[in-house]
């Protein structure tokens, strides 16, 4: 785990190098414009955005302005530089902008740079952030990981919560979700990766898997929206300031960034409200897990068990 976290943390810390032509792996930058076919009108224009050709452990599948595209490696392929590729797919069902929800849409991507990233070297790395050596350097990362441990643990233990709630609490829902609802699900889960550390590129993977998933898994999502607030109701749950500082303060250090820094970013986005929320429903799933008896299992077995449920739920829909 040490390992593949330094060299995760290579790439991460690496050199973008120039290529004339895209290979697995190797990123796009350019001009992104996606319009419905139906009208031809346009929903995203976007200059500077980048897609990433799927490396081969990706089976072909992409994502391109926040969708993802399941055979985007056939209709992209490797691309050169000053090209422009055309993905056709459809809106996903869950996607925050109601009127392109299953609607086929057309992406044009203007390329006009393509990189590949050289990973750094160890030694570049400990130079530039003040380790004395590689044994200093895996030491912080075993300590970075033993954190990040016990908030999966917590995680883990607050979803098994969550999944019983949404199957035993009974109650009205909307057959479909409003776009203000869908985005309040993707912020919802952008800010639970983070708070877990995940990285930005597979929290983005994440979240378009979230609009492309089932209308079924979406709205089980905003059940246990309503459901953790009436349960933070019972338990009167309050959040205070010093907790939301003391979670981005958390946030930053698992993102390797400065707490003020991230602060403005959450602020900007909007996201800074979220935070509080996040906090809230953490402590109202925390009051459950304290009255349950936790039986330790390892890991494999335990994503066996949650994927095995995930199936039956599947098949029973």
């Amino acid at each position: 785990m040490v390992q593949g976290e330094l060299d995760r943390l290579c790439v991460n810390e690496g050199m973008l190098e120039p290529r004339e032509q895209a290979g697995p792996g190797d990123y796009c930058a350019g001009h992104g414009v996606m319009t419905k076919d139906s009208d031809g009108e346009v929903i995203h224009d976007i200059e500077g955005a980048v897609i990433q050709i799927p490396s081969d452990d990706k089976t072909g599948e992409g994502m391109i302005l926040g969708v993802k595209v399941a055979d985007f490696t056939k209709q992209v392929g490797l691309p050169k530089a000053h090209e422009t590729v055309t993905v056709k797919v459809k809106g996903p069902g869950n996607h925050e902008i109601d009127s392109i929800r299953n609607e086929p849409l057309t992406i044009t991507f203007d390329i006009e740079e393509i990189s590949t990233i050289v990973p750094a070297d160890v030694a570049t790395i400990c130079s530039t952030h003040g380790f004395e050596g590689e044994e200093q350097l895996r030491e912080r990362i075993m300590l970075s990981l033993n954190n990040r441990v016990l908030l999966e643990q917590q995680a883990a233990m607050r979803a098994q919560i969550a999944e019983q709630l949404i199957d035993t609490v009974e109650f009205d829902m909307p057959e479909r979700m409003t776009a203000g609802q869908a985005a309040q699900n993707l912020n919802r889960l952008r800010l639970e990766l983070m708070h877990q550390g995940v990285e930005d590129n597979e929290i983005e993977e994440r979240v378009a898997e979230m609009r492309d998933a089932s209308a079924e898994a979406a709205v089980r999502e905003l059940k246990l929206f309503f459901i953790l607030d009436m349960v933070a109701r019972e338990f009167d749950v309050s959040i205070t300031e010093g907790e939301v500082n003391g979670r981005i303060v958390q946030m930053a250090q698992q993102r390797g960034e400065r707490p003020d820094t991230l602060r403005a970013s959450l602020i900007k986005s909007g996201q800074i409200n979220g935070i509080a929320q996040q906090i809230r429903e953490h402590k109202a799933l925390d009051e459950i897990v304290s009255k349950a008896t936790a039986e330790d299992m390892p890991v494999d077995d335990f994503n066996k068990m949650m994927d095995d449920k995930k199936a039956a739920r599947a098949k029973k829909k």
